[in-house]
């Protein structure tokens, strides 16, 4: 009896001692939610313009600020920088003030609505601006003792403004790139053909440039026609291009299957088993009634693979002829 006594103050005197030592760790739930996430806006020299937005916190409470912030173009994926500070002549306000809020609370489940004010000075040049609306997160101060996993998190909510006082844009897209993406080229005279096993994927690439001064909505279609199996088409649905800047269109098609790379480097594979000589064409467009750039390319889709273990078996059927025979 003696015995378990002490155990049981042994027992709970480490308990105790690990209890006084510990420090807690608390993972926090970050879920934000901004409406709208982007917007397109016409607008006219010398005009205002107010854009309401709701910020729902779906998480645990945190603290966040709002800002707008001016971006660029980072790659031909989409994907955007953010600048450090805002610029230009285009005026800001939220909610009436400055186009930097003070840093607020958000409790869960908690709606903040606020009005984005635009002010469009008179003689600003006419073409694309673009900013974003950006909100940044602090999670709030922690109790002592307790060790929190606090992670800092930015979202945006992108403006994309015309300023044109007719209502006129330039509208210039150009093809710069579409092609296969093969291992094996041989290039002859100003042509390149292009060679695939037949059982493997093909990676179609098509790059359109915007060179006009004004964002464009671009969409289309890619088309293959092979001698065997006739015209397939694939849809390119539309994608914004930002004023003088590229972006890899990407088919979104339920006739396209699954692409093998969503990462958008390549705007379309073509799977199934091919033979011959196949003819690649797009056509792309800026909505109707606007003007269509086309481009055209091809590959030679040959069993290098299948040819290589027939000759492999011959090979080694003429070896062990030959061997038995003497």
């Amino acid at each position: 009896m003696k015995n378990v006594i002490k155990y049981f103050l042994i027992s709970f005197i480490c308990v105790t001692c690990f209890m006084l030592h510990v420090t807690w760790v608390n993972a926090e739930e970050l879920k934000l939610e901004l409406i709208p996430s982007s917007i397109e806006i016409a607008a006219k020299p010398n005009s205002s313009i107010n854009l309401q937005y709701a910020l729902t916190n779906k998480g645990d409470p945190l603290v966040v600020k709002i800002e707008v912030l001016p971006f660029e173009i980072k790659d031909s994926t989409g994907q955007v920088v953010l600048g450090n500070r805002l610029e230009g002549l285009i005026g800001f306000t939220i909610d009436s003030q400055d186009s930097r809020s003070e840093p607020m609370l958000l409790k869960t489940n908690e709606i903040k609505r606020f009005t984005l004010g635009i002010q469009v000075p008179e003689g600003l040049p006419e073409q694309d601006y673009y900013y974003s609306l950006v909100i940044v997160t602090n999670p709030p101060p922690i109790p002592e003792g307790i060790v929190s996993v606090r992670a800092k998190i930015t979202l945006a909510s992108h403006l994309l403004i015309t300023i044109s006082s007719n209502g006129q844009i330039q509208i210039k897209p150009k093809i710069t790139l579409f092609e296969p993406r093969s291992q094996f080229n041989l290039k002859i005279g100003n042509a390149t053909v292009h060679f695939f096993d037949s059982s493997s994927s093909i990676p179609i690439v098509l790059l359109v440039d915007n060179t006009g001064k004004n964002l464009i909505q671009a969409e289309g279609m890619i088309a293959e026609k092979g001698f065997l199996t006739g015209v397939k088409k694939y849809e390119v649905k539309s994608q914004t291009i930002l004023a003088e800047s590229q972006r890899l269109l990407i088919v979104d098609s339920a006739s396209a299957n699954k692409l093998t790379n969503q990462l958008t480097n390549n705007s379309l594979v073509l799977k199934g088993f091919h033979i011959g000589l196949y003819d690649v064409s797009a056509s792309v467009n800026s909505g109707k009634g606007t003007p269509g750039v086309y481009g055209k390319t091809f590959f030679i889709a040959l069993p290098f693979k299948l040819l290589l273990v027939l000759i492999l078996i011959i090979f080694i059927s003429v070896f062990l002829y030959k061997r038995f025979k003497k």
